[in-house]
């Protein structure tokens, strides 16, 4: 019943006139205008999307306008002759369940100009907390809006239209009149109340419906010529019967950050500008909680350092935390508020001339497996050991820890053998970058300058590379034979294949480029010997059309002419057949398709994206445009991090791990 439903959905105006003995009457209406606003893209128009967003998350704002042309009911009706009227609506997705709310917009707007910058202001709710769950998918909600169709007949309310306003956190999508794929326009069905008596309907070609009389109760039906599954769809001339195919969304992601220590202006942010970040107790102010802070000789906070000093084995300044399993604790902590004239200043600063001595150690009390045979053999700057985490650096924005190193290793992580720990693990949430690694050769230098290097043993559970996202659905690895895996895309300006050369393997190198689609497209070929008929049946994979829609052909007939070759029955039951050959010819076939499975409809790749505003001017290869490097979408960070280390010449380059090669 609800694919019979979905046949009278048309982009212009539809009225089903169905006649009872009390001369009641219903209209069903569709847009005459849909969008949807998102404020992560507050200057994108989204009148022509085939789904309508409506969402109130952390990364973003969704709100959908519709609005309806009430010309084709009766002249002379008014809100008296209605008796019921309800917004009709079909439910593409629901990421996240939720409610909604129905407002009357108040002000006008045009489908395909309206964005969040530019959206009308709501008036009152007409319906509240419209509730939505995932049991809705691919199901219809219908919304009482019986009042504002009586108020806009009335002319108590100008009609611009209805807003779908989300309640947080709901995250969904309906579909809009511009879906053809599923035919599932939002809808207006008007039930009247009394009016007069019609005595005779008749269905017109191409209206989709038969049936009809000359008086009494009307009996009108869809067509009934279409195949089983196929629906009623309107080509913009007629009504007719269509195959139905799948589809996807893709939905924004933001970024948010949210800390108590922090003041957060600039937020929103829609068209252009910057957030900023201030203290919320500036450090050096003599109103921060719990400071000790030392005046110089006309009371300013500009004196000198306070300093601890032991001339015995006891600490020169002892931190501790008395409170056990208290998140947050600090035994002591350092901090730097801006830089003074020159050089650089310094929050904490462990230093030793002992040439068997730790500038700063830390411990939780317990050493870890490496910690006890390794104090002993090394004199680090920074010591970090504990049977956890040795040494944790964390920052909203910066760096968490860096090390430098003019000869030998800036940082080294280590797991112990056998154990079950990492070396070196990288969490990262937001913008930013989980590990940073920067190398400036020296001119001359050898190839085995590495930018990052990775060592491990391969096995079951030991990676050289592993990284996963928070919830451990998506990650990079490598896999015992060294190949890479992911479990999402893998972006690059190019996608190559690289072996020794089969011809001149101890000389040369074979490189090959992958094949591009703007499509997630498959390519499937292979060569048939046609039947004495001139005809073959080409079998396909068993899962050729669970994988694929939108299919191709390409036929070529080899060693004679054939004028006649095509293809006779298209895919199905992973089959085709081709026809019209000379008996006993061999025809070389191709088909390509489209992904249809499950992820790859929740994941369509966008063709076009746009650049953020920190982007925009600046380009992944610069040099590819005759422009310099100071262009790179990734020069500023870069810049930033030699800046500061006061590292702008070539640094000695050596490899991390010794003397052998990567």
């Amino acid at each position: 019943m609800k694919k019979l439903k979905d046949c009278l959905l048309s982009a212009g105006l539809l009225v089903l006139v169905l006649l009872a003995a009390t001369s009641s009457s219903l209209a069903q209406v569709t847009p005459s205008a849909d969008a949807y606003t998102n404020s992560a893209s507050a200057g994108t128009n989204f009148g022509a999307a085939v789904t309508l967003g409506v969402a109130n998350t952390a990364t973003s704002n969704q709100k959908t306008y519709v609005q309806f042309d009430l010309s084709s009911i009766p002249a002379g009706f008014n809100g008296s002759n209605i008796a019921k009227a309800s917004l009709k609506l079909y439910v593409n997705s629901v990421t996240t369940a939720g409610s909604f709310n129905v407002d009357y917009v108040t002000g006008p707007w045009v489908e395909k100009t309206i964005t969040a910058n530019l959206s009308p202001s709501l008036g009152t709710t007409v319906a509240g907390n419209v509730p939505l769950t995932t049991a809705l998918v691919h199901d219809y909600v219908l919304v009482d809006v019986t009042p504002a169709v009586v108020a806009w007949l009335n002319g108590t309310q100008a009609n611009d239209g209805l807003a779908l306003v989300a309640n947080s956190p709901l995250n969904a999508t309906f579909d809009s009149k511009e879906n053809t794929t599923q035919s599932h326009s939002p809808e207006l069905d008007v039930v009247f109340s009394g009016g007069g008596t019609i005595t005779g309907i008749t269905t017109a070609a191409g209206s989709g419906l038969t049936g009809g009389t000359s008086s009494g109760v009307a009996n009108l039906s869809l067509l009934t010529s279409c195949s089983a599954g196929q629906i009623l769809s309107w080509n913009g001339t007629a009504w007719a019967c269509k195959s139905v195919s799948g589809s996807g969304t893709v939905t924004s992601v933001g970024l948010n950050v949210p800390s108590s220590d922090f003041t957060l202006t600039g937020s929103p942010i829609t068209t252009a500008g910057t957030f900023a970040l201030g203290w919320t107790v500036p450090p050096t102010s003599v109103a921060a909680a719990n400071a000790i802070v030392k005046r110089d000789s006309v009371g300013g906070f500009n004196a000198g350092p306070i300093q601890g000093l032991s001339f015995s084995t006891n600490p020169g300044v002892f931190g501790a935390v008395n409170t056990s399993n208290v998140v947050g604790a600090i035994g002591v902590y350092g901090h730097d508020p801006g830089k003074t004239s020159g050089g650089h200043t310094i929050g904490v600063l462990g230093d030793t001339g002992n040439s068997v001595g730790i500038g700063v150690f830390g411990t939780n009390g317990v050493l870890s497996n490496l910690g006890t045979g390794f104090l002993n053999h090394v004199t680090p700057g920074v010591w970090g050991d504990s049977g956890h985490t040795g040494v944790l650096g964390t920052t909203d924005s910066g760096i968490g820890v860096e090390g430098y190193s003019d000869s030998g290793i800036g940082v080294l992580a280590a797991a112990n053998s056998g154990a079950s720990g990492s070396g070196l693990e990288a969490t990262h949430s937001g913008e930013g970058n989980a590990i940073y690694a920067y190398n400036a050769p020296a001119t001359g230098a050898t190839a085995y300058n590495a930018t990052l290097l990775l060592e491990g043993l391969s096995g079951t559970s030991h990676f050289v590379l592993y990284a996963q996202d928070g919830s451990g659905a998506n990650y990079v690895r490598t896999d015992s034979t060294g190949n890479l895996l992911a479990t999402s895309a893998i972006y690059g300006a190019s996608k190559n294949f690289k072996i020794d050369h089969p011809v001149d393997p101890t000389n040369k190198y074979l490189v090959h480029t992958s094949i591009e689609s703007p499509d997630m497209m498959n390519i499937y070929n292979g060569i048939t010997v046609l039947d004495g008929n001139g005809g073959a049946t080409v079998e396909l994979p068993s899962y050729f059309e669970a994988l694929n829609k939108d299919f191709r052909y390409q036929l070529t007939s080899i060693g004679a002419p054939g004028p006649n070759l095509y293809v006779s029955q298209k895919v199905k039951n992973n089959r085709f057949e081709i026809a019209g050959g000379q008996p006993g010819a061999e025809v070389s076939w191709q088909v390509t398709g489209i992904r249809h499975d499950a992820w790859a409809n929740a994941n369509r790749s966008p063709v076009e994206v746009e650049k953020t505003e920190a982007e925009q001017g600046r380009y992944l290869h610069p040099e590819a445009f005759g422009l310099p490097v100071e262009k790179s979408i990734t020069y500023n960070g870069g810049a930033a991090r030699r800046k500061m280390l006061d590292i702008e010449h070539k640094l000695p380059q050596k490899n991390p791990l010794g003397s052998a090669q990567p």
